[in-house]
């Protein structure tokens, strides 16, 4: 996958503005880049090298770097210290506790199952599958979906980049 598409299509998820300062960015784990913003979520498997402990990201921060690059650029993050750089250029973090994603993303694993009707608010799916296509960037655009009942995440996945969308009340 391209660093670019990636942090691009994260970007497009994390919230700029949240009172949850803690959503506002990009949480990257020795394993995962993951941006949410409470509704949705991305999670793009991807080892980040140096990373001790997770980190946010600003996302406008991130946002603003990315406008140097193109899809062609050679990004890289890297971390100093237990600071984020990309390409050499400190990447500001914020500081919170992000939200314990895992629970989101094994709650339903083994529950697979016909469930009743869901509600999704469209505006958020678009959203989610856009920045989704952005990641994955490859010419296949076909996604599987899997449903686990009426109250749980809708989960997405396309490649290695999954998504997450909660459900809403019809």
């Amino acid at each position: 996958m391209n660093m670019f598409t990636m942090l691009k299509g994260l970007t497009a998820v994390a919230p700029k503005n949240d009172v949850r300062y803690y959503l506002n960015g990009v949480y990257i784990t020795p394993t995962r880049l993951i941006a949410t913003d409470g509704y949705m979520m991305v999670v793009v498997e991807q080892e980040t090298a140096d990373v001790v402990e997770p980190v946010i990201v600003c996302k406008t921060d991130l946002a603003n770097k990315l406008k140097m690059f193109n899809k062609k650029s050679e990004l890289e993050i890297t971390f100093v210290a237990g600071e984020p750089y990309l390409n050499e250029m400190k990447l500001n973090t914020v500081d919170g506790r992000y939200p314990d994603v895992d629970r989101v993303i094994n709650r339903y694993e083994s529950e697979t199952k016909t469930v009743e009707p869901i509600g999704f608010d469209l505006v958020l799916m678009t959203q989610m599958c856009k920045a989704i296509d952005t990641i994955a960037d490859n010419k296949i655009k076909g996604a599987s979906f899997t449903f686990y009942n009426a109250n749980a995440a809708c989960k997405v996945e396309k490649n290695a980049v999954t998504g997450y969308l909660m459900p809403c009340r019809l």
